[in-house]
C-alpha cells in the first residue's frame, strides 16, 4: 500500500559536524510537509528456515533498503520473539499521547519511545529484558530446569530469592547518533535495525545503499556506545569505530599463546589429546571450550561426549564413580580453554563445588546479581550430593589460554578454596560474549555489558585479572606429562 501524509514529524539528523550529506539523504525522503510511504507484509525468520512470523513494515519515500517498524508492529514481533524462545507471553502495548509509545512488561517494568524527540528511556534495563519467570536479575544459565514433560531436567535453581541490586534508569538519544524516528497520525515509526539494537542484538535484512550504510553505521555505534562507555572494557576484545559509511571491527588475537601450548601438548599426544584419560588414582577431563549440543541426556541414544561439555561430565562422572574406580584425584584441563557457553561451564562448576554460584554485574546500568544451581549429573532426576565428585581431591590446570568461562571456573575455585589451581596465571575475561549483526547483515561479537565476577561480603569482584595459581609450572610441556604431574599432585594431598 502506497500513501502520502502530510503534517508529520520526522525526527531529522541535525546537529552533528559532518553529517551534512546524511541530512541530504533524509531530505530527500520528505517533499515539503508531505510524506511518501508504503507498507509491505515481509516474513521475518527467527532462529532458522522453519520458524517465521509475517510482519508489516514501512518503507518511506521510495528509499526500499531502510525498513521501518510500526510501534504496535514492534510490540507484536517482541511477543512473537519471547513465545518462540521458550516464553508463553512478554510485553504489552499501551498507547501512549504526543508521539510517546510505552511498552510495559508483565513484571511492571517500563520502555518508552518517544518518536518525536528519539529518546528510548527504560525504569530498569535489565528488569525490562529479564526471561519470564527467570530466576535472577541476571540469570545467565538459559537452560530452564525442565524438560518438555515438565521433569527436573540438568539444573536446579537453588534460591527462590537470588540477591539481586537492581540497576539505575537509563535513556539511550537516538538523535544523538541522528537514528530517525517518525511520528504522523497513521502510526510511529523507528528502523527495524534500531528495535533490534535495544533488544540486545539486532538483525534487519542485507542493506547496501549509501544512506542505509549510514544508518546502518551510526545505528551500530549506538550499541557499541554503550559497551564503550563502560568501565573495564575485558581484554582481548573488539574494537569499533566508525568513519562515513564504514565500520571497522578489530579483535586482538592470543592464538600465538594457544600453539605454543597446543603444540606442547602434541608432542605428548601424536594421535590428539583425550578428553578422559586415568593415570594411577588420577583422571584428566580436557576441556578446550565449553559447548552444548542440546541433546536427549536422558534419552537412551548414545551421543559423542567429544562434542559435547554435559555429555561428557556426564560421562566422565560415570567412569570415576563406577565400581571398584581407583580415582582418588580429579584433575580439570583447562590449559586450552578459550570459553564459550556459560550453561556448559555452570553445569561442570556443580560437578565439582556441589552447587554453583554465578554473579554478574551490567557494567551500563550497574546492576548485580547471583543466582546459584545444583545439577543432574547421573540423571535420576534428583540434585543431591551423588552429581558431585566433592568427596575427591581436585585439581584445575590453567594457563594464560584459559579465558572467558575457562577463567571463571579458576576464579569460583579460588574463592571455595577447596580445589588447587596448577600451572599459570588464567587469561582472565569476565564480559559475557554478545552477539550482533550489522544492518547490512555481518555478523559479529563483542564484549557484552555484563561481566562475570565474584561476590564476597555483599561487594562484587571482576575476574578480568585471571587467578593466580596455587602450584606454579614453570616450563609448559609439564603441563602435559600426565606421569609426572600425577606423581606431584599426589605429593601435595
Amino acid at each position: 500500500m502506497c500513501c502520502f501524509w502530510r503534517s508529520c514529524w520526522v525526527r531529522r539528523w541535525r546537529g552533528a559536524e559532518g553529517s551534512e550529506d546524511f541530512l541530504a539523504e533524509l531530505d530527500a525522503l520528505t517533499e515539503g510537509d508531505t510524506i511518501r510511504y508504503e507498507t509491505r507484509t515481509m516474513t521475518c525468520y527467527i532462529g532458522n528456515l522453519d520458524s517465521y512470523v509475517d510482519v508489516t513494515l514501512c518503507f518511506f519515500s521510495g528509499e526500499e533498503q531502510i525498513p521501518f517498524i510500526e510501534a504496535e508492529e514492534m510490540a507484536d514481533l517482541y511477543v512473537t520473539l519471547c513465545r518462540a524462545f521458550g516464553e508463553e507471553s512478554a510485553g504489552l502495548y499501551v498507547p501512549g499521547e504526543d508521539g510517546i509509545a510505552r511498552f510495559t512488561r508483565e513484571n511492571g517494568y517500563e520502555m518508552s519511545v518517544n518518536y518525536l524527540t528519539g529518546e528510548v528511556s527504560f525504569i530498569d534495563y535489565d528488569a525490562f529484558l529479564q526471561e519470564l519467570g527467570g530466576h535472577a536479575l541476571l540469570d545467565t544459565v538459559g537452560e530452564t530446569g525442565f524438560d518438555s514433560e515438565g521433569l527436573p531436567a540438568l539444573f536446579e535453581r537453588v534460591n527462590a530469592q537470588p540477591y539481586d541490586r537492581y540497576g539505575s534508569a537509563v535513556t539511550l538519544n537516538l538523535s544523538g547518533y541522528h537514528i530517525p524516528t517518525v511520528a504522523m497520525d497513521a502510526g510511529w515509526y523507528m528502523p527495524l535495525q534500531t528495535f533490534g539494537d535495544w533488544n540486545r542484538g539486532s538483525g534487519a535484512p542485507r542493506l547496501r545503499s549509501s544512506t542505509t550504510r549510514s544508518c546502518a553505521s551510526r545505528s551500530i555505534c549506538t550499541t557499541a556506545s554503550r559497551r564503550a562507555t563502560t568501565s573495564g572494557i575485558s581484554t582481548p576484545s573488539s574494537t569499533m569505530w566508525a568513519s562515513g559509511s564504514c565500520c571497522w571491527i578489530r579483535i586482538p588475537s592470543s592464538a600465538r599463546n594457544m600453539e605454543l601450548y597446543e603444540a606442547a601438548r602434541s608432542a605428548r599426544y601424536p594421535d590428539g589429546c583425550p578428553v578422559y584419560e586415568e593415570v594411577g588414582n588420577t583422571a584428566y577431563v580436557t576441556f578446550d571450550s565449553f559447548e552444548i549440543n542440546n541433546y536427549d541426556y536422558y534419552g537412551e541414544t548414545e551421543h559423542d561426549p567429544d562434542a559435547d561439555t554435559i555429555e561428557m561430565v556426564i560421562y566422565a562422572h560415570r567412569q570415576i564413580t563406577r565400581e571398584g574406580s581407583p580415582i582418588e584425584n580429579v584433575v580439570l584441563d583447562l590449559s586450552n580453554n578459550g570459553g564459550g557457553t556459560v550453561d556448559a561451564a555452570a553445569y561442570l562448576l556443580c560437578w565439582f563445588l556441589g552447587e554453583s554460584s554465578i554473579s554478574m554485574k551490567d557494567m551500563y546500568t550497574r546492576a548485580v546479581s547471583t543466582a546459584t544451581y545444583h545439577a543432574d549429573v547421573n540423571l535420576d532426576r534428583v540434585f543431591d550430593e551423588r552429581d558431585t565428585v566433592t568427596d575427591k581431591n581436585l585439581f584445575c590446570l590453567i594457563s594464560p589460554n584459559s579465558f572467558s568461562c575457562g577463567n571463571l571456573l579458576p576464579a569460583a575455585f579460588k574463592a571455595d578454596q577447596s580445589e588447587t589451581l596448577v600451572g599459570r596465571t588464567s587469561g582472565g575475561g569476565s564480559c559475557v560474549v554478545q552477539q550482533l549483526t550489522t544492518a547490512g547483515g555481518a555478523a559479529f561479537q563483542v564484549s557484552g555489558m555484563q561481566r562475570l565476577s565474584i561476590m564476597k561480603n555483599g561487594s562484587f569482584y571482576d575476574i578480568d585479572a585471571g587467578m593466580d595459581p596455587d602450584v606454579y609450572l614453570r616450563r609448559i610441556d609439564t603441563f602435559y606429562d600426565c606421569e609426572a604431574l600425577t606423581e606431584l599432585l599426589c605429593s601435595l594431598r
